[in-house]
C-alpha cells in the first residue's frame, strides 16, 4: 500500500531540514580555531593561524582596538598560514582581525609589547577556553616593575588605556624601585605578597662553594634555586590576590598586574586567573613559562654567565645550559601550589570562593568581561 501523499511531502521537507541544519552547522564549525602573531621589524609581522576545513579565504584586517575593525585597515586576503603582514613603523599597539567568510572574525596580537625598559610586559588575550572562547586581548596585562621604562614606552602604553595597576611587591621594593608613570595615571593598586625580610632572606649572597655545589647539581640538571612551590602565597596572601580580583570583578580594565621581576608572584596571579577563565592547564604552564623565554634570552644568559665567573672565580662562564636550569621556571613549581590548594581547600572553585571571595555570580561576570565567542 502507497504512502499518502502528505506523509511523503512531510518526509522531504524534514530531509530538507536536516540537510540545512548540516549544512549550517558546517559553515559554522568552518571557523579559526588559533592564532599567534610575532614581529618580525619595525613593520613586519609574521600571522600564524589553525583553521576547520572549508573555511576558505581569510581577510586580515589592522587595528588599533582589539574590539573593532577599523575602515581601511584591510592588509590582505589569504589562504594560506603563516603570512607576513605590514604596517607603517610606529603604528603604536596593532591587533590584526582575522575574518573568513563565515563565522566570527578572530583577534591577535604580539603577546610581548616591544618596550625597552621592560622586557616581560605581555597580554594574557587570545588563550583559547575549554568551552571554545577566548581570553580577549587588551584588557589585562601581566609585567615585571616599570622602574625601566623609557619616555617611549610610556608613549605606546599610554595608548592602551591602562585604568589600573595591581603591584605585588613589598614596600622596600617599592621604595628601592619606584614607579614613575609619565603621562595620565591609572589608579594604583599595592597588594604586597611577602615581606622585605622574606626577600631579604631568598636574595641572601652565596659563598663561592655552595655556588659551586649548585652549579654542580645543575649541570646533572638538577634545579638548584627558587621555591618548589608558592603555597604561602596562596595559603597567606590570598588576601591579597582577592583584592585584585574585586577590581576586575567590578570592571575596572584594562588593568596591569607586576611585581619585580614578572615572575612568580605575577606568575601565579596569572594562573589563577586564566583558570577562572576556563583555560586549559597545559596552556596555563605554557604562560607561566614564558617567562624564562622572554627573562633568558641568548644574550641575557651570556651576560649572567660572564657576571658568574668574575663573582665567584670560575674558570669559564657556565654553559647556557646549565644557567637556564638554574635560573629557570618548572611547571612542577605551579603544579605544587595547585596541588595544595586541592589539598587544602578541596578544588580551587572553592578556593576561589572562599579564599578569593570570587562567588559563582562574580565569575560568570568576570568571564562575561574577559572572553568572547
Amino acid at each position: 500500500m502507497s504512502r499518502p501523499r502528505s506523509r511523503i511531502r512531510f518526509g522531504i521537507l524534514a530531509l530538507m531540514c536536516v540537510t540545512a541544519a548540516a549544512r549550517l552547522a558546517l559553515t559554522a564549525a568552518a571557523t579559526i580555531t588559533s592564532a599567534e602573531c610575532e614581529q618580525v621589524d619595525a613593520k613586519t609581522f609574521r600571522i600564524q593561524y589553525a583553521a576547520e576545513p572549508g573555511t576558505g579565504p581569510v581577510r586580515i584586517y589592522a587595528s588599533a582596538s582589539p574590539s573593532r575593525i577599523e575602515s581601511g585597515g584591510l592588509l590582505l586576503t589569504t589562504r594560506v598560514s603563516p603570512v607576513d603582514v605590514s604596517v607603517p613603523p610606529g603604528s603604536g599597539r596593532v591587533y590584526f582581525h582575522l575574518k573568513p567568510a563565515e563565522g566570527p572574525a578572530r583577534v591577535v596580537a604580539t603577546r610581548r609589547l616591544p618596550l625597552e625598559g621592560a622586557i616581560n610586559f605581555r597580554d594574557l588575550g587570545g588563550y583559547r577556553t575549554a568551552d571554545g572562547r577566548f581570553v580577549r586581548w587588551g584588557l589585562v596585562y601581566r609585567t615585571e616593575h616599570l622602574t625601566g621604562l623609557t619616555a617611549g614606552d610610556y608613549a605606546y602604553i599610554g595608548r592602551l588605556g591602562i585604568r589600573l595597576v595591581c603591584d605585588l611587591r613589598t614596600p622596600g621594593e617599592r621604595e628601592k624601585a619606584p614607579t614613575r608613570w609619565i603621562g595620565t595615571a591609572p589608579s594604583f593598586l599595592q597588594v604586597p605578597v611577602l615581606t622585605d625580610a622574606d626577600l631579604a632572606r631568598s636574595t641572601a649572597p652565596v659563598t663561592p662553594e655552595e655556588f659551586k655545589r649548585r652549579l654542580a647539581a645543575a649541570s646533572n640538571g638538577q634545579p638548584t634555586t627558587g621555591s618548589t612551590s608558592y603555597d604561602r602565597y596562596v595559603l597567606e596572601y590570598a588576601g591579597s590576590y582577592r583584592r585584585i580580583f574585586d577590581r576586575l570583578v567590578s570592571g575596572e580594565l584594562p588593568a596591569a598586574t607586576h611585581c619585580t621581576a614578572g615572575q612568580d608572584r605575577t606568575g601565579m596571579f596569572s594562573a589563577m586567573l586564566l583558570t577562572m577563565l576556563g583555560v586549559p592547564w597545559d596552556t596555563v604552564v605554557a604562560d607561566y613559562l614564558l617567562t624564562s623565554r622572554y627573562r633568558l634570552s641568548d644574550e641575557i644568559v651570556r651576560q649572567r654567565g660572564i657576571e658568574w665567573q668574575r663573582q665567584y672565580g670560575l674558570d669559564e662562564p657556565p654553559s647556557p645550559a646549565v644557567i637556564r636550569t638554574m635560573q629557570g621556571l618548572r611547571g612542577e613549581t605551579l603544579k605544587a601550589t595547585f596541588d595544595t590548594i586541592t589539598r587544602t581547600y578541596g578544588s580551587f572553585d572553592r578556593f576561589r570562593r572562599e579564599a578569593l571571595d570570587v562567588s559563582d555570580e562574580e565569575l560568570v561576570t568576570l568571564q562575561a568581561r574577559l572572553l568572547e565567542p
